[in-house]
């Protein structure tokens, strides 16, 4: 249904999931009144794991964005160097049109709800017209892997980072 859909992604509360459907109150998250009165700031809690995004056009960000424009809603980029991943990856969102929002994944296993925070940044990149950046993904691999999932069915492109190889 689509208000557990909006909720999944964090753009609407639904109140009472154990009252019938037609009597759940609803609640529109702060962070969504806010970017529709034209606040474009991250959310408090998410800032500080986002990093910046400074594109970097290399043949494989033009490949990767040839699959992002063939509609590929999920990528995996194996880091050779250090951090590399997310500046390749900005610029295959941007070989597509799109902006980056880059998620530093080493700190999020210690937030209380990495999942709601993961959800967090989904809803940033809707907001800014982007894509989702994350890495290392094998972090969220070993601690979190249903919020590693979660990322994969995400309403935005995502491109995930890391140096070992994903599955």
């Amino acid at each position: 249904d689509p208000t557990s859909r909006l909720a999944r992604h964090g753009l609407l509360c639904v109140e009472d999931e154990d009252r019938p459907f037609l009597t759940r109150a609803l609640r529109v998250p702060d962070r969504v009144t806010a970017h529709l009165l034209g606040h474009d700031e991250p959310a408090p809690e998410l800032a500080p794991y986002l990093l910046p995004a400074h594109p970097y056009p290399v043949p494989l960000a033009m490949q990767a964005g040839r699959a992002l424009r063939s509609g590929a809603r999920l990528l995996h980029l194996r880091e050779h160097a250090p951090d590399t991943g997310a500046s390749v990856a900005a610029a295959a969102l941007a070989e597509v049109g799109l902006g980056a929002v880059v998620l530093d994944l080493t700190r999020v296993p210690e937030h209380p709800e990495p999942l709601a925070l993961l959800r967090s940044a989904c809803r940033e990149a809707l907001f800014g017209d982007a894509g989702l950046v994350a890495g290392p993904v094998e972090v969220l691999a070993r601690t979190t892997p249903e919020s590693l999932r979660a990322l994969t069915t995400a309403d935005v492109p995502v491109i995930l980072t890391g140096h070992d190889s994903w599955d």
